[in-house]
């Protein structure tokens, strides 16, 4: 019998995809890629920029950190061609906002918030940007879980309050 320590097998089919930096000419299919998604980006009057994700799947969830230069990124109804999921942003550190459905978010660090992957959306990604997102499908919860979910889209959370002042 094997002493080795047995890891949750659920994390059994994770594999790294992509690492490292990269510049503002490959950011977009870098992204793209990472998070599985179509996104645009504008880099304003920026000619250089930095930025680096770390991306990997496992049983049907996505999983990517993102450490960035200030830039926009955006999804408009051109991009809104895959299947349906939401996202969970958890902001490291720097601050992020969204804008989705008429709403808007301003995410800072320790917090998070949920969007949704069929609607257009708007990220301002600011300074000292960095993130951990979480891509889940829309199709793995039940029609009453989604309606929750959606009522929560774009509502911040606090890491250590959760979801309950909600």
């Amino acid at each position: 019998m094997s002493t080795e320590p047995q890891f949750l097998s659920l994390l059994s089919d994770s594999v790294p995809e992509l690492r490292g930096d990269t510049s503002r000419d490959s950011w977009p299919l870098r992204v793209n890629r990472g998070v599985a998604l179509g996104f645009g980006f504008d880099f304003g009057d920026r000619r250089a920029f930095m930025g680096s994700i770390n991306a990997f799947s496992a049983v049907g969830f996505r999983i990517f950190s993102v450490t960035c230069e200030p830039h926009l990124v955006f999804r408009e109804q051109a991009h809104l061609v895959e299947d349906p999921y939401y996202l969970l942003s958890l902001q490291v550190s720097g601050q992020k906002s969204i804008e989705q459905h008429g709403r808007s978010a301003l995410i800072r660090a320790g917090e998070f918030a949920l969007y949704d992957s069929t609607a257009p959306v708007v990220l301002g990604v600011g300074n000292d940007y960095q993130s951990v997102n979480i891509r889940f499908p829309k199709r793995d919860l039940a029609p009453p879980d989604r309606a929750i979910l959606d009522e929560l889209s774009l509502e911040t959370a606090s890491v250590r309050d959760g979801l309950a002042p909600l």
